[in-house]
Parts: structure tokens; sequence; C-alpha cells
């Protein structure tokens, strides 16, 4: 039996009538057996059944069955190294504007705060010899402390000298003497023409101050300095 033969025809028309009922597979199935009935045992050597497809009827194949499709026998060597590049090349993200601007603001901001910093450690290296306010005003008070003790230690030296002077000159016999002789009272006639020349500063509450009388004969009379002690 030849090919062509009315018998063959009429086969490959029934067929054809039978793929449209069929699903994809049985139509790839009853294709196959098509063509193995159409080779010779002269074709296949005399040993069996060789049974091939395309790429294309392969791909077809895949895609009703839902595979991926196979790649093409005829793909260029250079194609195909331009693919495996393709493959393999890592494409680099966009920059990001944003952040590139809050990394900036960041590092500004530090550079601020670092000057910020060095400037507050100037200003306490400079408190340092530099006294407070409050400081200020201890150190004022101290010092009027100071002078007032000052003036209270002259004063008693000066107390002292004086009282040296009294015991030498026999000054407090003279005025006891006198203090018997008119019975011991100490009446206001006693300061009649007195006048204090003393000046106020020598006044100090809650101390005693000697006032003394002044001289004023020259010649004659030798007048003993009065001491009154209030």
């Amino acid at each position: 039996m030849t090919r062509g033969s009315p018998h063959r025809s009429h086969k490959k028309h029934r067929h054809k009538n039978r793929d449209r009922s069929r699903s994809p597979l049985d139509q790839i199935t009853d294709r196959i057996a098509t063509r193995r009935d159409d080779q010779s045992p002269s074709d296949t050597g005399g040993t069996g059944v060789d049974i091939s497809l395309s790429v294309a009827e392969t791909n077809a194949l895949r895609a009703k069955l839902g595979l991926a499709p196979l790649d093409a026998d005829d793909t260029s060597k250079s194609e195909r190294a331009v693919d495996n590049q393709a493959d393999c090349y890592v494409h680099a993200p966009a920059k990001d504007i944003r952040k590139i601007r809050e990394s900036e603001a960041i590092k500004e901001k530090l550079n601020v705060l670092k000057e910020k910093r060095s400037l507050l450690d100037k200003i306490g290296q400079e408190k340092l010899s530099t006294p407070s306010a409050c400081e200020s005003d201890v150190q004022s008070w101290v010092e009027k402390m100071r002078e007032k003790e000052r003036i209270q230690k002259q004063a008693e030296e000066r107390a002292k000298l004086l009282s040296e002077i009294d015991d030498q000159l026999a000054v407090s016999e003279f005025v006891e003497s006198r203090l018997i002789q008119h019975g011991k009272k100490y009446k206001p006639n006693d300061l009649a023409g007195l006048r204090v020349e003393h000046s106020s500063s020598r006044f100090v509450d809650g101390q005693s101050v000697i006032l003394t009388i002044k001289d004023s004969g020259l010649l004659g009379n030798v007048l003993v300095p009065k001491v009154f002690y209030m």
C-alpha cells in the first residue's frame, strides 16, 4: 500500500472527523500513530519505529498541556550569550532622592550638635574661672565681715591702749574720788558745757565706747583728761 492511495486518504479524512470531538492529547496521539503508519520499515532501518516531533509541534503540545515551551534549536550562540548576560545582569535600583535628602539633613543636624557641644564646653571652662552673681554676693558679704572684724579689732586695741594710759596716770582713781565726793551720784550738771566731737562711725551697737575730754590749758595748770565710761 503506497502513500496517496484512496484508502489512505479515506483514513486521514476519518481521523480529521474524529479530531473535532476528541481531546488535544488524543489528537496528538492519533497524529503520531498516523506518522508511524506512514513510515516504512526501510525508513526506520528495519529495527523499529522512530517517532520524532519538531520543536514547534512539541511546543504546541506542551502549551496544550499547560507546560512551558522549549527553546528552538535554531537559536544562535550569540543570542544565547546575550540572554545569559541578561539573566546575570542585576538592574541597579534608582536613587531615592528623598532618602538622600534625609541623610543629608541628619548629617547637618549632627554637625550642628557637635558645634553646639563644643561651644558649651568652652563656656563651661570660662565659668570655672568667672564667679557667678551668687558667688559675687557671697564674696562681697565675706569681705564686709572681714572689714567689720578688722575695725572691731582696731577698737579693742585702742581701748586696751587707753586702759594702759589710764592705769599709768591714775585717772580711774581720780574719777572714783570725785564720785565719792559727790555722794556717788552722777548729775546732769556734771556734763554742762561738754561737747562730743567723736565721729558717729565710732559708735557701734552693742559695744562700749570710751570718750575722752579734750585738754584746753597749755601753761600753768596740768589738766588730766577725764574719762567717762558709757
